[in-house]
């Protein structure tokens, strides 16, 4: 960034804060994705040795609390985005055993998609122009910052 300033022969008069910004809510975000491809359902140790899985024998007291089970789509397959409806409306309303789902797929404009039950955050992707030689134009991503940050006005 002061490379950039000091070639273009101007002076730093802004600040870049960032952080996590909430986003919409996981079941809006669930009928933005065009495919789901791996689900990660998180789970209590405990449910892993209960009569209903039975995979553990006993507790485990060097195994983490939280367990993650992975499932995974066939390939060139989508999950169905109807199952973690149902999973999380089921997390959300009564004693589920499952307490967080976090997804990953694509959405309509094929960018790289993570929806987690957990408290969301909003992630915007800047897809940079290269030179002839493969190296970023730096005005390209100023640019798509200001679009992304919603800036208006000349860019400098």
């Amino acid at each position: 960034m002061k490379e950039y300033l000091k070639v273009k022969g101007l002076k730093r008069n802004f600040k870049i804060i960032y952080g996590a910004e909430p986003s919409q809510g996981f079941l809006s975000l669930l009928e933005t994705a065009r495919n789901i491809k791996v689900a990660e359902l998180h789970t209590s140790k405990i449910f892993l040795g209960s009569e209903a899985m039975g995979v553990i024998q006993e507790e485990d007291n060097s195994m983490r609390e939280d367990v993650v089970i992975t499932v995974k789509a066939e390939p060139k397959e989508s999950l169905l985005k109807r199952t973690f409806s149902q999973l999380y409306r089921s997390l959300t309303s009564t004693e589920s055993r499952i307490s967080r789902i976090r997804l990953y797929g694509y959405d309509e404009n094929d960018n790289h998609l993570r929806i987690d039950s957990e408290p969301l955050k909003k992630v915007d992707y800047v897809t940079a122009d290269l030179d002839e030689k493969g190296i970023v134009k730096t005005d390209s991503i100023f640019e798509k910052m200001y679009e992304v940050l919603e800036i208006t006005g000349e860019m400098p």
